[in-house]
């Protein structure tokens, strides 16, 4: 079973990960700031649609959005991500 708590807490930490505010990620994503707030919060679930945004735009594992399975696409280098959203990637070193 899906814990969608934890789905919002990932985005959250992902978005506070990369040093964005709500505003600059939810324009990022394409979804308003108020959305953002609701779905970090875990007020409303994210669409499949937003979920595979955030992973394609961080090179986040979409298994790690949706039950925190594997995190950082490795394989991918930071220079794609800046490419994609012209924020360099931080790197991870342990989930919070």
């Amino acid at each position: 079973m899906v814990d969608f708590k934890n789905i919002a807490e990932r985005i959250k930490y992902v978005r506070e990960n990369q040093k964005l505010t709500q505003l600059t990620f939810s324009e990022l994503i394409g979804v308003s700031r108020s959305v953002l707030s609701q779905i970090e919060i875990g007020k409303i679930l994210p669409s499949l649609d937003i979920i595979a945004i955030i992973s394609s735009k961080f090179n986040i594992s979409y298994s790690y959005l949706i039950d925190g399975t594997e995190f950082l696409q490795e394989n991918i280098a930071s220079k794609q991500n800046e490419k994609n959203t012209g924020i360099p990637l931080i790197p991870i070193d342990a989930l919070a």
